[in-house]
């Protein structure tokens, strides 16, 4: 699912220039809707985002075409929520009620919403459940919180341009099907979060390593090293 998704926003990227591309889009976010319920509210919305945002520059014709093969591809995933079995799938996800949480809709919503971008649960604990982490290790190693710091800076600076854009969608709308959930802290629900912020450390390291060009092999050989020590004793404690 993640594959097709980020195969679809490639095509987004590419139909700026080039409208044909919103093909490609229809098509590998409509594979995307069958793979994981998350894809069913993240493929529409960075969709009807696209649309939105670039209405005026887009041919029309073009992607109406688009959305009709979307919508016709992508029925059988969405009709699934009409049975038993779909709608027993979603009575389990959403317990948002006051009754239920014992917390007002909104504040829930908001805590489980802000859940997916604390530095807490991304580079320090584990997910809550069990057969969701590895070894009790968190979603990204410590040490990375640094280069993350220093890619979020270049990210807002950078925030007017194209690439800047898609990332802060993807980052906003990916945690929306996560925070309607019960859980708390899902990692598998929030899984299109992983490109965008793996893209974020990316540029943090790439900072570091052409700010301190002699000290590229020392820096990528700490950090192979304080990941390997992580493991190991995340291995020896079991």
């Amino acid at each position: 699912g993640l594959m097709f998704l980020l195969f679809g926003i490639w095509g987004l990227v590419q139909a700026r220039r080039d409208s044909r591309f919103l093909l490609l889009t229809a098509f590998t976010f409509s594979l995307a809707n069958y793979s994981y319920i998350t894809y069913k509210f993240v493929a529409p919305i960075l969709f009807a985002i696209f649309l939105f945002v670039y209405r005026k520059s887009i041919k029309w014709k073009m992607a109406s075409l688009a959305i009709l093969i979307f919508a016709t591809t992508s029925l059988p995933a969405f009709t699934s929520f009409a049975g038993i079995s779909g709608g027993n799938r979603i009575e389990s996800l959403l317990k948002i009620s006051q009754e239920q949480t014992g917390y007002h809709p909104f504040v829930r919503l908001t805590a489980n919403y802000l859940a997916y971008f604390s530095p807490r649960n991304l580079f320090f604990r584990p997910d809550p459940v069990r057969h969701r982490h590895f070894l009790e290790l968190s979603t990204f190693y410590p040490i990375l919180l640094i280069p993350f710091a220093v890619g979020a800076y270049l990210l807002f600076k950078k925030r007017k341009g194209e690439l800047s854009g898609w990332l802060f969608a993807l980052l906003l709308v990916a945690p929306v099907p996560a925070a309607i959930a019960a859980d708390p802290f899902a990692t598998l629900r929030a899984i299109p979060l992983l490109p965008a912020y793996a893209v974020v450390i990316g540029m943090g390291l790439v900072w570091f390593f052409d700010k301190f060009p002699r000290w590229r092999f020392v820096l990528a050989t700490v950090l192979i090293l304080l990941g390997s020590v992580q493991v190991y004793t995340a291995l020896m404690v079991m």
